[in-house]
C-alpha cells in the first residue's frame, strides 16, 4: 500500500512538471505570436527573360537566405547567373555570388547572413567569374522593401 502511495506522489509530481512545461511554451508561442521571422520575395521576370523564368529568395531575419530559380537555361561556359542587391535608386546594386543551373533550368544561391539591407535583388548572366557591375539587363528582379531592415 504504502507503495502504492510512493508511486501516486511520483505521478502527481511528473503532472506538475508537465503543465509547468507546457505553460512555458504556451507563454513563448503567445509572445512570438505575430511576429514575422522570415519573408519570401518573388523575383519576377523583366522582359528580357527566358519564357516562365522565376525565383523566390527565402529571407529570414537572422541568418542566411537561399536564392531558388527555374526556368532559366545553363548559361555557356564562359558565363553564369549573378545575383544583385539593390541598396536604393540612387546606388548602383551591390554584386553577389554567382551561380549555374542545371539543364532543367533550376539554380540555387546562398545569400549569406552578413549580406546587410537591400530594397531589391535582380538576376542578370554575367562572365563566369562574376562582375563588379551589371554588364548585361537584369532577367529577374523583386523588390523584398527592406526585409532585413
Amino acid at each position: 500500500m504504502i507503495g502504492f502511495a510512493w508511486w501516486g506522489i511520483g505521478l502527481r509530481d511528473e503532472r506538475d512538471d508537465a503543465r509547468a512545461a507546457l505553460s512555458t511554451a504556451q507563454q513563448e508561442l503567445a509572445a512570438n505570436d505575430g511576429q514575422v521571422n522570415a519573408v519570401a520575395v518573388r523575383l519576377a521576370a523583366t522582359p528580357n527573360a527566358p519564357e516562365n523564368a522565376s525565383g523566390t529568395v527565402f529571407l529570414p531575419l537572422r541568418g542566411s537566405g537561399v536564392l531558388s530559380v527555374v526556368n532559366l537555361p545553363a548559361p555557356a561556359a564562359d558565363q553564369a547567373y549573378q545575383l544583385w542587391f539593390f541598396i536604393d535608386d540612387a546606388t548602383p546594386p551591390s554584386p553577389g555570388g554567382t551561380f549555374l543551373t542545371s539543364a532543367d533550368g533550376t539554380g540555387f544561391q546562398l545569400i549569406p547572413a552578413d549580406t546587410g539591407n537591400f530594397r531589391g535583388i535582380g538576376i542578370s548572366l554575367e562572365p563566369a567569374s562574376g562582375s563588379t557591375s551589371p554588364t548585361t539587363p537584369m532577367l529577374l528582379q523583386g523588390s523584398t522593401a527592406n526585409a532585413r531592415g
